[in-house]
């Protein structure tokens, strides 16, 4: 840590220990809140939230699981992560807490690998690796009033907590006279209390009761990645709340705490009667009125008239749970025919595909889709498969689109394409009094000085190497960076902020660290490659890309960069060899053939 950003952590650490000291109930347990809200302390009691994590008798489970030897071995947990349909199990591996892969189906007490798919011990994400550390990928969101610290020296982490479980603390605070207050922020949403948690995310800062969700992380939104369905639909582990955020729902206001019950976490109602709760002209917000019957056309009490089998299909993930896509997009047959994503009738009629599910929504007159929701799924498929028009269709469908969030994943997908006419926030008039929108614009000083952490941050990562980091997005930065120190991904970002700080003999030592926590992963040898060759160590830069390129033979990128380091070094027939390959792995690599177009001019002068 180079002297600068040692000062300023300094003071950065300050302002977080003082910020610990606010009175909430976790201060003595949920259970202290049960004398005067008995109703909502029982209804809590039970339920997922208070259930997330608890502590288990010595000796009660034993889990036996793979160890780092490739072997069996049992393991005594000290506590359960879950209860329905499946319980984890917190165990010690060599000083660390990690969570075990082999799970207990908690509907019939079978035992069961979480992941299955081949995840081998030294990777990440096997359960002796990094990726199922409990400091870093479990205690906030399964535990109340967490703080966690890390020691590089020791490679250890010191992580405390007020409550196990999701306790009254996580939601809600207290103020002098002792006046409980949910953590609901004004503005611009008011789900702050779930979505912290619900989301597929990366934190920016210790999650506090009553602080915005964006100002303690940035959700992932669809993208050019297979994270989610080109229509946005969940792919991946997405969780739920993005595709909440995405939905038409939520865009007119809906909330979570409209649909469960905040305290027990279960519906407020049953089957359709849930939906109808609003969809029948009664609700808390103008809705549509829908007779189920008739708009499903299927009878009553089947499959195929309940609103969530439609509109929330269930994906499968840890092999036992099932969840549902909170999107609540309708079925569109000849999308899902003509870009291969998932559709909604198939869950049932399994024996018939797209087409005969197209032609029932003709025959029955059902509605199927919208013009913008296709529009920008078509857009996205575009600039996933790398077609030539993939950035008009970007830019026509931002210009129609209507929804605050779809439009910045729209624009940032835009931005990210690298397209002359995305380097202009202005020239696609986004909407810069909405955050979703201000979170995915280019950097300009008032970005950079935003109410909102998550905006400044992205801000600042986008001038890592000049953001002045006594500024408040500088702290916001440094904040970020000291959040996920102990893991590969923090490691990278420090090794990035370093190297373009010009503090490349330190991010070589971070790069190195990130090569053994991840070692399925390129990304590492990429930025060690350039720290050296900052630094005049050419010769190594290159061997580095070398070994790289034969632990990683798929990665079109690496080759790409061992082609301009070989072109470096002189090695002009090297060069062409590395560049062809990294084409010939990504056909779609525009600065690949860029490249290798000026070497073989070059050669042929």
């Amino acid at each position: 840590m180079n002297a600068s950003l040692a000062l300023v952590t300094g003071a950065l650490l300050t302002l977080m220990c003082g910020a610990c000291g606010r009175e909430s109930p976790t201060a003595s347990g949920s259970a202290s809140c049960a004398a005067c809200h008995e109703a909502q302390y029982l209804a809590w009691q039970k339920s997922h939230h208070a259930l997330a994590e608890r502590e288990l008798t010595r000796g009660e489970v034993t889990v036996r699981d793979i160890g780092p030897d490739g072997e069996f071995h049992d393991y005594p947990a000290l506590r359960a992560i879950g209860v329905s349909p499946l319980v984890q199990y917190v165990v010690v591996l060599d000083g660390h807490l990690q969570v075990a892969q082999q799970a207990k189906d908690s509907r019939d007490g079978s035992w069961f690998n979480v992941f299955d798919d081949g995840r081998q011990p030294g990777e990440w994400g096997h359960w002796t690796g990094r990726g199922m550390n409990w400091d870093t990928m479990c205690a906030v969101c399964h535990n109340t009033g967490v703080t966690r610290d890390w020691s590089a020296k020791l490679d250890r982490f010191t992580t405390t907590w007020q409550e196990h479980g999701v306790g009254c603390g996580a939601c809600h605070t207290e103020d002098a006279e002792h006046q409980s207050q949910p953590l609901l922020s004004s503005a611009p949403f008011q789900m702050d209390t779930c979505l912290s948690c619900h989301a597929r995310r990366t934190g920016i800062a210790p999650l506090q009761p009553g602080v915005p969700f964006l100002d303690v992380a940035l959700p992932a939104f669809p993208d050019l990645s297979e994270d989610w369905y080109a229509d946005g639909q969940i792919h991946a582990e997405d969780f739920e709340a993005s595709s909440f955020l995405l939905s038409q729902m939520a865009n007119a206001g809906v909330t979570c705490m409209d649909c469960h019950d905040p305290h027990s976490g279960k519906p407020r109602a049953e089957g359709n009667a849930l939906c109808l709760s609003c969809h029948s002209g009664g609700g808390r917000l103008p809705a549509p009125v829908i007779d189920a019957s008739a708009h499903s056309q299927h009878e009553e009490g089947s499959a195929g008239n309940s609103c969530i089998a439609c509109h929330m299909p269930t994906t499968t993930y840890m092999q036992r749970h099932a969840r549902h896509d909170h999107g609540f997009l309708r079925p569109d047959p000849s999308l899902s025919r003509q870009l291969g994503t998932p559709l909604a009738c198939d869950r049932c009629h399994q024996d018939k595909d797209a087409e005969w599910a197209a032609q029932q929504m003709t025959t029955r007159v059902l509605a199927s889709g919208s013009g913008r929701a296709r529009l920008r799924a078509e857009a996205i498929h575009a600039a996933r498969s790398g077609v030539d028009d993939a950035k008009d269709l970007l830019q026509v469908a931002l210009q129609k689109e209507e929804h605050p969030v779809w439009r910045g994943v729209l624009y940032n997908i835009l931005v990210s394409l690298g397209t002359e006419s995305s380097t202009r926030a202005d020239l696609l008039a986004l909407n810069m009094s909405n955050p979703w929108e201000r979170l995915f614009a280019l950097a300009t000083p008032e970005l950079l000085a935003d109410p909102l952490r998550g905006v400044r941050l992205r801000a600042a990562r986008q001038i890592l190497g000049t953001v002045a980091l006594e500024s408040r997005a500088g702290q916001d930065l440094l904040q970020a960076i000291l959040l996920h120190r102990g893991q590969p991904t923090g490691a990278m970002e420090e090794a990035q902020f370093l190297f373009l700080r010009g503090a490349f003999e330190k991010s070589i030592t971070l790069t190195r660290w990130a090569q053994q926590w991840e070692p399925t992963s390129p990304a590492p040898w990429h930025l060690r490659s350039s720290a050296l060759d900052a630094v005049g160590r050419e010769a190594e830069a290159l061997t580095e890309l070398n070994l790289c390129c034969a632990r990683f033979p798929e990665d079109a990128t690496s080759f790409y960069l061992l082609g301009l380091a070989a072109s470096a070094e002189g090695d002009y027939v090297g060069s062409v060899s590395a560049l062809q390959r990294a084409l010939s792995l990504q056909p779609n690599f525009p600065a690949a053939a860029r490249n290798l177009r000026a070497l073989q001019i070059f050669l042929a002068d």
